[in-house]
């Protein structure tokens, strides 16, 4: 068994200098002075350890601002 022989090569389109240079502008820090970090939960179900490990984990290195966050306004339920 082996894979199918290879396909011709294709060159991807050539992309416009100025949207490039908006790409790699939009793509630069901002001016904060520390990463911002945000922890995800779904307020119906989120694995406790999923939601609190890395924040701890983070707050503690301080290496980042952290927040927790979820996809709703309420409670978040761990499980």
């Amino acid at each position: 068994m082996s894979l199918p022989p290879a396909s011709d090569a294709f060159a991807a389109p050539a992309i416009d200098r100025q949207e490039a240079d908006a790409t790699v502008a939009a793509l630069r820090p901002r001016k904060r002075q520390r990463p911002l970090v945000a922890i995800i939960g779904i307020n119906d179900a989120t694995e406790t350890t999923d939601y609190l490990m890395p924040y701890g984990i983070l707050r503690r290195a301080d290496v980042a601002d952290v927040m927790m966050l979820a996809t709703q306004p309420g409670p978040v339920t761990l499980f």
